[in-house]
């Protein structure tokens, strides 16, 4: 089993987020994607210089802050930029890297309360910040906020007062606590979460799943696993394998199974999971 600790603390380091992400994400780019996904950086001395150029090539600008030694940069640079639904959308931007010990960088990173690798800041042409990410996310994930950042799409902060209008708009909360766990917002998305599960328990609204299963990712990402593999335990017993939420709550079921060394109920989970989702099972093996 010592394979499975490596690839799952992987995941746990990577702000992993669910089977289908990870499920899109391996899919392996082709030697033309892969060249045309490394020669999209540009190189700039400061981030003014590179504000000026996406000013006058009147690009948006996507700055990432990364090291060679992150093990999340990696990830983020070998399968989220070069997956086949990320590389098009890279062509509208002007797209520049900083390591983590530079000075442009540190002016980028003193907004975040803590820093987290690759940090993603989108900057709209004339050089407003509109949106930024923290940590690795897969390209399912990744890809609403590059598109926002092209004006496709809301903004995080788009999103929080179109929320805070339209308070009864379920959808909406979803959006937002999705949106606010890809920069870290932990307190934010769990409590929009629990909403969700609040008001709609039945999942009639096809919601609650979600709101169950992302309280339970919250815990797990403030390391209560104990309490996170109760939940979900419960969220499996409690919803239908149709829900589309259960795919995800299954597979974070198994990594904390495999964070608490419990085998037997690992192997029997794993068993059920390949049997109600044959074409994800490739991802465990």
């Amino acid at each position: 089993m010592q394979h499975w600790k490596v690839w799952w603390v992987g995941l746990l380091l990577s702000g992993w987020q669910g089977v289908g992400d990870s499920h899109a994400a391996s899919s392996k780019p082709t030697t033309r994607q892969a060249k045309r996904v490394t020669s999209v950086f540009r190189t700039f001395a400061t981030l003014k210089d590179a504000k000026a150029e996406a000013k006058r090539q009147k690009k948006p600008l996507l700055v990432i802050v990364h090291a060679t030694w992150s093990w999340p940069c990696k990830q983020f640079f070998k399968k989220t930029l070069k997956h086949p639904s990320i590389a098009p959308i890279l062509k509208h931007y002007l797209v520049v890297k900083f390591g983590v010990k530079s000075a442009e960088a540190k002016k980028l990173t003193k907004q975040l309360k803590n820093v987290y690798l690759p940090a993603n800041f989108m900057f709209s042409p004339e050089g407003k910040q509109v949106e930024h990410t923290i940590m690795y996310y897969p390209a399912r994930h990744y890809r609403p906020v590059l598109l926002a950042g092209l004006g496709q799409g809301w903004t995080f902060d788009e999103l929080k007062k179109a929320a805070k209008k339209r308070p009864n708009d379920l959808t909406l909360k979803l959006e937002l606590a999705r949106r606010g766990y890809l920069r870290r917002m932990r307190r934010l998305s769990a409590t929009l979460y629990k909403k969700l599960w609040k008001a709609d328990p039945d999942n009639a609204l096809g919601l609650g799943a979600w709101g169950m299963y992302g309280v339970a990712r919250c815990l797990v990402r403030r390391n209560r696993y104990a309490k996170a593999t109760k939940m979900l335990e419960a969220f499996l017993k409690t919803y239908s394998s149709r829900s589309s939420a259960y795919q995800e709550a299954i597979r974070l079921l198994l990594f904390c199974y495999e964070w608490h060394g419990w085998d037997k109920k690992h192997a029997a989970l794993l068993k059920r999971y390949r049997s109600l989702f044959p074409e994800a099972s490739h991802a465990y093996q």
